[in-house]
């Protein structure tokens, strides 16, 4: 929802008359807003509350094992699954930013920001299926990555 938000503003940007390099350096921008906010976004939120938005609706959070809200250095590692791919849309939009005016040069810069990005994508699905697979083999109910973060998730209301 937020890159699509994030497309139309940069697309709103241009007005009637198409200029690339305002394009590019918004939608860049953009990118990189995105690519890091969201792990901020992850990280922070359970760090601060214990919840992200996704979380609170479902009714559940993340605390420590001893039951308070996790440090950061926990909320980092628990959420380290998804930097790949958040890293990979930030190095896109960089890609993105450092493309020239040259149709060149912009082509290359945007497939390898693509490749970034797809890799980055491709890596979090697989370690996504991990954590699945860790969690429904595990009596506890507690993923690998909650493990290595020594969180667990509860319910928080009933």
């Amino acid at each position: 929802v937020v890159s699509v938000v994030g497309g139309m503003i940069s697309t709103a940007t241009l007005g009637s008359a198409f200029d690339f390099d305002a394009y590019r350096t918004s939608s860049g921008l953009i990118g990189l807003m995105i690519g890091i906010g969201s792990i901020v976004y992850f990280v922070w939120g359970e760090s601060a509350f214990g919840v992200t938005l996704g979380k609170l609706a479902l009714g559940i959070g993340v605390r420590s094992v001893g039951g308070a809200r996790p440090a950061l250095s926990q909320s980092f590692k628990r959420n380290a699954f998804v930097i790949p791919m958040y890293l990979g849309s930030a190095v896109s939009a960089l890609a993105m930013l450092g493309s020239g005016d040259e149709l060149v040069g912009m082509l290359n810069s945007m497939s390898l920001g693509s490749v970034a990005s797809i890799l980055g994508s491709l890596v979090t699905v697989a370690i996504s299926i991990a954590i699945i697979v860790s969690i429904s083999s595990a009596p506890d109910v507690r993923g690998f990555h909650d493990r290595m973060a020594d969180a667990v998730v509860v319910v928080t209301r009933q």
